[in-house]
């Protein structure tokens, strides 16, 4: 249990730490340190248009589904990790990747932050999950 608890914790600092630096170098306030103005949203970029039925949705749904099959085999087979270890580590790992993308498209100047991208991304992480149990 103490394993769980320093990956999540580690991943949420590190989540924070992220959007501060991405919030403090693009604009004049930073979100920890003070209150987000009500007419900003976080990441929004008018010119993006986002569907659910893109096909970037399936790379993203493809990419996380095997990334999580990849990791959990890894953990678990060359390492000698306990099932739960390695369920855990892949989901973080993946779902990191996840973020950490978007993130990244969000500073750039076409991008946006893309909820249904993440969403595509924890449905491959649900399937992965589902395969790698498979015997």
């Amino acid at each position: 249990m103490d394993l769980q608890i320093r990956i999540y914790g580690s991943l949420l600092i590190i989540s924070v730490l992220l959007i501060n630096t991405l919030y403090s170098q693009d604009r004049k306030f930073s979100p920890i340190l003070g209150a987000l103005p009500s007419t900003t949203v976080p990441f929004e970029n008018p010119s993006f248009s986002d569907k659910y039925a893109a096909p970037d949705k399936a790379q993203h749904f493809m990419g996380s589904m095997i990334s999580t099959v990849l990791f959990y085999k890894i953990f678990q087979d060359p390492l000698q990790m306990e099932n739960s270890n390695s369920k855990f580590l892949a989901v973080g790992i993946t779902l990191g990747l996840g973020v950490s993308k978007e993130i990244y498209d969000s500073s750039r100047s076409k991008g946006a932050f893309s909820w249904k991208d993440l969403l595509a991304d924890m449905a491959g992480i649900a399937a992965g999950l589902i395969l790698a149990n498979q015997p």
